[in-house]
């Protein structure tokens, strides 16, 4: 870490708020008064409805460092009384599936603290070691000589994780630097450049000239209209948001040669999507996709390596020569940081500034790209693309959640440049919503779009490939292509906080019984066709273990936060929960109660979806309760589950029959040619 970098980091503001937080926010006499402040605020911070310009860099310094306060809290002692096993000199192995996932909370290189414990679970002795490897579900460290000398199978570990400042860090310097120079992309105001040119473009993707709402998009934005401010691409599902961000990146490349494009994304998974649609127009020479210092060379997509650079393999691409000589840049936004912090690199070589999946960003994080812009943001055009009605930003502590956990999309659509007038439209000059889904069936999609996108959603995907489950005989109702499946499976817990439903994983056992090698609307039912959402990990590693069972390995299994930008043909959600619980006195029903991750999960299924849960549980939501009696209406709601394994059975059998009868008939056949030689 730079010394400039660290010149920003509040020693005195982390060490008072870290005795406040160590202390549960209880107020003590001993306390100076500057820690009792903080404490009132921490308290009154969900009481804050609109921040001011004033106390936006303070207000957010503090709530970095409350996060980063409760994301190590989180780590300590994750896993308590675990056993090791040694691969070899000094590396040694953990079992634990539950921490792997692509939102996973340890990485390679990342440091963890191993203290070997008494039988009354009292830490002796600890040892830090650095993870080197993450396969599917173990974790594998090195560790030093010291660790060699005391170590036993039969001894057992409380295994920490260290939470990293980086990310923290690079936000506080972001938030120091806006507030100082582009302050008009945080609290913008009307910009100058009001004309909107109708540019006379040869289309990359063709298909967007005939869509209005992208046509529009890429035309305001390569017109700069919402300049200085940022211009917002509201993207509800499978509108095409991805294309559209697409096309404009070719058009600005084509526009702006002697100038980059900046491309970010919260995730690599966004990013590497982005570079393989677009290596579809432009040559690998053009672009760079950057990988950080941890990212392995081995999980990135073929089609992707011919453009690829890592940071740990190459120090010059932090210089102005490589990124003039690649004029698309595509990077994940804390990686972003890496780029930003080396005085190699001048800050105003970006005329475009694009920020892919938005809504999933804090704002610090979102303001890291911005630094790469030119100083008063003179020069270059920021586009935010993503859809506040879809998954936000990962917060874990309840009393930053309130305001860390809104992203910079959000907070700007509440802005009046950005708001919806009276006709309920917004000013194209700065937002554009796109509103013609070519991904789901109409009644898949008819939940979403009246709870959320004010039924302005038009479904326009392809006949033949929505309406393929249309006539299966499994459904209750053959004309509408939803299934609602009622369980009473218990909930149930396994060596971690999170839940798991054998009852509901029997029931898509069933299911995929019935699916597999079937034909709906002469496309023959294979496993990639078919992806598995739960909102609890417990439940996605339960579920992997029966699929392996059947070496059923390429059905796609995922939490809802893994499942959001892909899509399947066929989608199946177990929902797990078999209680409600009362929080402050209202009924909750955990993640479940969470309207964004309902609306991301209803939204993967083009053809098919299948939803099991507990009617009377989910019914105590609003937004559930609407989906449970839109399928009671249409007659989509299956009580028991003992027809379908009637039907299961009876697939199987046939199966069987049909092998038996192969068999039979191989077997005759090979006599035949014997009886006739001789």
């Amino acid at each position: 870490m730079t010394k400039k970098f660290n010149a920003w980091s509040d020693s005195r503001l982390q060490s008072d708020l870290r005795i406040a937080l160590e202390n549960n926010l209880e107020i003590s006499e001993s306390y100076s008064k500057r820690i009792k402040r903080y404490i009132n605020l921490i308290k009154n911070l969900k009481n804050i409805k609109i921040i001011e310009e004033k106390d936006y860099c303070n207000l957010f310094q503090i709530l970095l460092y409350v996060e980063h306060f409760e994301k190590s809290k989180l780590k300590e002692n994750i896993l308590k009384g675990w056993k090791l096993k040694k691969k070899g000199k000094n590396i040694f192995t953990i079992f634990a599936p539950f921490l792997i996932d692509d939102d996973s909370l340890v990485k390679v290189k990342d440091k963890i603290i191993l203290k070997e414990t008494t039988l009354n679970n009292i830490d002796e002795c600890s040892y830090y070691a650095k993870v080197v490897k993450i396969s599917k579900s173990n974790i594998d460290f090195v560790i030093n000589n010291k660790f060699l000398l005391t170590f036993s199978k039969r001894k057992r570990y409380n295994i920490s994780l260290i939470e990293s400042e980086w990310s923290m860090r690079i936000c506080h310097y972001a938030l120091k630097q806006i507030h100082c120079y582009f302050k008009s992309l945080i609290y913008p105001t009307i910009g100058t450049n009001r004309n909107c040119l109708n540019l006379d473009l040869k289309w990359f993707n063709v298909s967007i000239k005939k869509n209005s709402e992208q046509k529009q998009v890429v035309i305001n934005v390569l017109n700069m209209t919402a300049h200085p401010a940022p211009y917002i691409l509201f993207g509800p599902p499978g509108t095409g948001k991805t294309a559209t961000l697409v096309e404009i990146i070719c058009q600005a490349w084509k526009k702006e040669l002697s100038r980059n494009v900046l491309v970010c994304a919260p995730s690599n998974k966004a990013v590497d999507e982005i570079t393989k649609r677009l290596l579809n127009y432009v040559s690998p020479t053009v672009i760079s996709r950057i990988y950080s210092q941890s990212h392995e060379r081995s999980k990135v997509d073929k089609t992707i390596l011919p453009c690829s650079h890592f940071l740990k393999d190459n120090s010059d691409i932090l210089n102005n020569k490589f990124l003039l000589s690649h004029q698309i840049i595509l990077v994940t936004i804390i990686t972003c940081g890496s780029v930003f912090v080396s005085k190699r690199v001048k800050k105003d070589n970006f005329s475009y500034i694009i920020i892919d999946e938005a809504s999933q960003a804090t704002e610090p994080e979102t303001m890291i790209p911005f630094l790469l812009g030119s100083k008063n943001n003179n020069k270059s055009q920021i586009v935010l693309a993503g859809d506040p009605h879809q998954l936000a930003p990962v917060v874990v502590s309840r009393f930053a959640k309130p305001l860390l956990g809104i992203s910079m999309l959000k907070r700007l659509m509440d802005h009046s440049l950005y708001k919806q007038n009276e006709q309920n439209n917004y000013d194209q000059h700065y937002v554009t919503k796109l509103k013609r889904n070519y991904r789901n069936h109409e009644c898949i999609l008819h939940v979403s779009n009246q709870e959320f996108y004010g039924n302005e959603l038009i479904a326009c995907g392809d006949a033949q490939t929505v309406n393929r489950a249309i006539g299966w005989s499994t459904l209750p109702n053959k004309k509408f292509p939803i299934i609602f499946h009622s369980s009473n499976g218990t909930e149930m817990k396994k060596d971690t906080y999170s839940i798991y439903n054998l009852e509901e994983i029997s029931i898509i056992m069933d299911y995929l019984q019935l699916l597999l090698g079937k034909k709906l609307g002469g496309l023959k039912i294979k496993q990639k066709h078919i992806g598995i959402v739960s909102p609890y990990k417990r439940q996605k590693i339960e579920i992997i273990k029966r699929l392996e069972k059947k070496n059923w390995h390429h059905i796609t299994v995922g939490t809802v936060e893994t499942l959001q930008g892909c899509e399947k043909e066929i989608i199946i959600l177990t929902t797990v929960r078999s209680r409600v619980f009362k929080h402050n006195g209202i009924e909750d029903i955990g993640f479940l109660s969470d309207e964004k991750r309902l609306n991301v999960a209803l939204t993967r299924a083009k053809c098919l979806l299948i939803v099991i849960g507990n009617p009377i549980v989910l019914e105590t939501n609003k937004h559930w309760k609407v989906l449970v009696e839109y399928c009671r209406e249409n007659k989509a709601f299956i009580e028991s589950s003992s027809v379908l394994k009637e039907k299961s059975q009876k697939k199987k059998k046939r199966r069987k029959r049909r092998s038996r009868k192969l068999k039979k008939s191989v077997k005759e056949k090979i006599q035949g040619k014997k009886e006739q030689k001789i």
